[in-house]
């Protein structure tokens, strides 16, 4: 690891480090730890704020009332050097990017891209999702799919607000690139296949909907269910890091 000021934050097991090298005595349990890195974070996101249409600062949209639309947009900084028929191309290392927001009912009339809303009567949980760079790599967009599936980049919530404000967003980035593989297709369906799936684990964030009101801390908890279920894109996901000139023929 890279990181520094290491700590684990799931349990007491302890850790020895030789250069970047991290050995944890882990008897058999999983290990979560955090830390601190200087580097530039691989995928980097933008929050842009609309009040009736017209962008607007955090700042000045706070206590005002109207249509109000949150963007995020996620940029996908990392770059691999790949052979494609041949001929060498550059492409994105696969990210998954999950987005939370705990919405008060000042929101009214929620409406989300990309996402999924999940209400207790007095809060709305809104998680979206979106997979950075990948649409670019593969060089295709919606119409490759079927049944209008979307590869997207971005997440937008658009509500009715009075007298706007809100607590915090969460984000969650998740490497999808070291995933195993069963089967060794190639071809777009597998792809449709894996945004299906990952709209389905999307939807399964509904079931926990009444904790979810407790906050942010147990919101966390649910995107950390999320990342399990990400396994189940593997398929699709390896056709997309070791089947590239397949798909590029589809495509």
């Amino acid at each position: 690891s890279e990181l520094t000021e290491i700590e684990n934050v799931k349990g007491d097991e302890t850790f020895t480090q030789n250069g970047d090298r991290l050995t944890w005595q882990a008897d058999g349990n999983d290990i979560y730890y955090q830390g601190s890195c200087e580097k530039e974070l691989p995928v980097t996101q933008k929050i842009t704020y609309y009040l009736d249409g017209k962008e607007i600062a955090p700042e000045e949209l706070a206590g005002k009332s109207g249509t109000v639309k949150i963007r995020f947009d996620y940029t996908n900084h990392t770059e691999e050097k790949v052979r494609i028929n041949g001929k060498e191309e550059t492409i994105h290392v696969p990210f998954v990017a999950v987005s939370g927001l705990v919405l008060s009912d000042q929101f009214r009339n929620i409406q989300v891209e990309n996402g999924r809303t999940m209400t207790d009567g007095s809060k709305t949980i809104v998680v979206g999702y979106a997979l950075p760079g990948l649409k670019e790599s593969l060089q295709i967009d919606g119409k490759d799919f079927d049944g209008g599936i979307m590869i997207p980049d971005c997440f937008e919530v658009t509500a009715e607000v009075t007298d706007f404000s809100m607590d915090m967003t969460m984000t969650v980035v998740m490497n999808a690139a070291g995933l195993s593989v069963d089967g060794e297709s190639g071809d777009l369906s597998s792809l449709d296949e894996m945004l299906d799936t990952l709209t389905d684990a999307v939807d399964q964030l509904g079931d926990g909907s009444s904790e979810l009101a407790d906050g942010m801390d147990t919101l966390q908890g649910k995107l950390g269910e999320f990342s399990n279920g990400v396994n189940s894109l593997q398929s699709g996901l390896d056709a997309y890091t070791k089947g590239a000139s397949q798909l590029a023929d589809g495509a």
